[in-house]
């Protein structure tokens, strides 16, 4: 974005860590439904949203109440930009994605914002918060009709994942099964190896490939 609109977006990532911190929904709801109005998705995940989580994060050491802060924003959105892929995916005309966080990541905003990305640009998602047992998401990419498989991980996935689960859903699945997240690009190598491809963090450059290999 251009400086201007950068310093738009920080000062609206600003605003909505300071809603959040007065611990008053009605304040946060406020923020948050004008950053949607204001701002393409984009640059609203990479510009205010994502910033305010982490100015909150930086905020703990010195303001106790930050804490709980960032507790209430991440749960807020959890429900509000769930609740928005949702209804966006209804109306989508795209593939369908089955999007899955690994265990211990259920309850990772990420998720919801990798998704909002995702329907955004026309997917359709079956996105699936807690997507264990794993062996069985193929049956369900099957049931849905999704086009693939993609599996959400920012924290490192134990070994038994990687070594068993992992390569045992693969075995059994009919569709591409790819991996993203702040953990699969510190173990692409190791996701490689249990047969799940990497995807890049970059969002753009994530749906790009995403389009490639499901034909979109």
């Amino acid at each position: 974005p251009n400086p201007p609109a950068q310093e738009a977006a920080e000062q609206q990532a600003r605003e909505l860590a300071d809603a959040a911190l007065s611990l008053h929904p009605g304040a946060l709801d406020a923020v948050y439904q004008a950053s949607l109005r204001a701002y393409p998705t984009l640059l609203l995940i990479r510009q205010v949203l994502r910033p305010a989580l982490e100015r909150l994060h930086r905020l703990q050491a010195q303001e106790p109440l930050a804490a709980h802060a960032r507790s209430l924003l991440r749960t807020y959105l959890f429900s509000q930009v769930g609740h928005h892929l949702w209804q966006q995916s209804l109306r989508n005309r795209g593939v369908r994605i089955l999007l899955g966080a690994l265990p211990g990541n259920e309850h990772d905003v990420e998720t919801v914002l990798l998704g909002l990305y995702l329907v955004d640009r026309g997917f359709r998602l079956l996105w699936l918060p807690e997507a264990a047992p794993l062996r069985y998401l193929g049956e369900s990419a099957s049931a849905s009709q999704s086009a693939a498989i993609v599996l959400y991980a920012g924290t490192t996935p134990g070994q038994r994942l990687l070594t068993q689960e992992i390569p045992a859903l693969i075995a059994s699945s009919s569709v591409p099964v790819m991996a993203v997240g702040a953990a699969v690009a510190q173990q692409a190598g190791a996701f490689r190896m249990a047969g799940a491809e990497p995807l890049p963090l970059d969002e753009e450059a994530m749906v790009h490939q995403l389009q490639e290999k499901v034909g979109a």
